[in-house]
């Protein structure tokens, strides 16, 4: 009987008021579970070391571990955190180089250039000299977080190696691109503020819709055309410039 079972022989015998937790108690023992044939009767549970009369093959029981309910951390977070401290560790290991001799305090440019640079190391993709082999064996493995922060601290170690020579020529590509960025962003706004008095002149006017279509039609046409020409010679600037820069290496080779 299971209520009668529950009621006397658990809290007697095993201290356990609730059938449930005895029964995960038995699974944990090794215990298996024997079904009845006889339809409405409880399942019984049988071990090989549990007989009548030899007590002594309950020394050969072994007690699973108990299952914990608390979220173990997880391997993801593991990896982060010792990523991190790699990360930590390579700001403390690699030495700080001094600002070469183009750049005054704190990585600014001169009053007299027309840009300020910040660190050279965040513009990796430029063109920089060849890269030492281990460094290039750790970007190749690279894929898991831990991974990742050694292949940052040997590129930090390859980024303070770096003569001056290329630091100067990545500051000019650097001030290059963002005269770039400021010429496109006034021209940009020269030409919303030539349509918006256009718009203003032809609600004055009252002009008749097709003419005023045709119009838009021709400052769009405008519009398109000088933002190529813009870019066209912003391009051949830039090639010039990189020309000029591969002369200058070739000099310091």
């Amino acid at each position: 009987d299971k209520q009668q079972f529950s009621d006397v022989v658990l809290p007697k015998y095993f201290r356990e008021a609730l059938f449930h937790s005895f029964i995960r108690k038995l699974n944990r023992w090794g215990f298996r579970r024997i079904k009845s044939r006889r339809k409405g009767e409880e399942s019984s549970f049988a071990n090989v070391n549990f007989v009548r009369d030899k007590p002594w093959l309950c020394l050969k029981m072994k007690c699973n571990s108990k299952p914990t309910y608390h979220k173990g951390p997880s391997t993801k977070k593991n990896a982060a955190e010792s990523a991190n401290k790699l990360a930590k560790a390579a700001r403390i290991a690699v030495p700080v180089q001094a600002p070469p001799r183009f750049l005054g305090a704190g990585g600014m440019v001169d009053a007299s250039r027309a840009f300020a640079a910040t660190c050279v190391g965040e513009y990796e993709s430029l063109p920089l000299p060849k890269r030492p082999l281990h460094t290039v064996t750790t970007a190749a493995v690279a894929g898991s977080p831990s991974s990742n922060a050694f292949a940052t601290i040997h590129e930090r170690h390859f980024l303070a190696s770096i003569r001056p020579e290329h630091q100067e020529r990545i500051l000019r590509e650097r001030q290059f691109l963002m005269y770039q960025m400021r010429q496109r962003h006034q021209m940009q706004a020269q030409l919303h503020r030539l349509h918006e008095h256009r718009l203003h002149e032809m609600s004055l006017h009252n002009e008749d819709p097709a003419n005023r279509y045709a119009q838009d039609s021709m400052m769009a046409q405008y519009t398109h055309d000088m933002l190529h020409r813009n870019i066209y010679s912003l391009h051949r600037e830039g090639e010039r410039r990189n020309w000029e820069g591969a002369q200058h290496m070739q000099k310091w080779k």
